[in-house]
């Protein structure tokens, strides 16, 4: 089922929440944009504090990300402000960090936010 409802959403009024999820470490915050309740799919401002890491691993979901502010450091490769992301679901993903902090448009398109961390 698609998201019930759709209108234009201002996140400048909304605080950023801790993300909490197993597998994402500490120093994520959300903001939720919006949210599919029956798949748990999800649109997300996200905000990775200075020295956030987090290990190598795969989604359950596919997802997209796009860098808002700063700079993301994925595996060896640094992305800066406009960098886009498609990463299909079971695909395997470098250590993601981000040194001095920086502001992300999550998209989580087939399911919840997952992380699982890879075993090698």
């Amino acid at each position: 089922m698609a998201r019930p409802h759709i209108e234009p959403f201002c996140d400048r009024d909304t605080h950023f929440k801790p993300m909490r999820l197993l597998g994402f470490g500490t120093g994520m915050h959300y903001k939720m944009l919006s949210m599919d309740v029956d798949t748990g799919a999800c649109s997300m401002t996200v905000q990775f504090d200075g020295g956030y890491k987090r290990s190598p691993g795969f989604s359950w979901s596919e997802y997209e990300l796009i860098v808002i502010e700063g700079e993301l450091k994925v595996g060896d490769r640094v992305c800066r402000k406009g960098h886009y992301f498609y990463v299909p679901a079971g695909y395997a993903m470098p250590e993601i960090s981000s040194d001095q902090g920086c502001l992300l448009l999550y998209m989580y398109n087939t399911g919840e936010p997952s992380h699982e961390e890879a075993t090698t």
